[in-house]
């Protein structure tokens, strides 16, 4: 089954996702944008120390967001995100804009 994240993640990983990326936004582009250092780092570790899981969110931001979220992908980059974990998020993306992949 997929979801909005690629396929072979369970709800509870999904809402891990989903909240390492409110945290991440609000150190990269929310009220603490002008704080951005290690408490950053360490906001989204705490968040999420999953290397698997930041670089799925990763993989969504390097897809989904334009290129002005570079702070964002740094962050994951910096939290440890998995790098392969992103490629394959980022390629599932092409392949549903592309239609060869089922979104639903």
């Amino acid at each position: 089954m997929h979801n909005r994240y690629g396929a072979g993640l369970t709800a509870e990983q999904i809402a891990t996702i989903d909240s390492v990326t409110v945290i991440a936004d609000r150190w990269t582009a929310g009220e603490r944008r002008d704080g951005w250092c290690a408490d950053a780092v360490a906001a989204v570790r705490q968040g999420c120390a999953d290397a698997r899981l930041l670089g799925v969110a990763l993989g969504h931001v390097l897809a989904t967001r334009p290129p002005h979220h570079r702070r964002l992908a740094l962050l994951y980059r910096a939290a440890g995100a998995d790098p392969l974990a992103a490629a394959m998020t980022r390629q599932w993306y092409r392949r549903v804009r592309t239609g060869g992949v089922d979104a639903a």
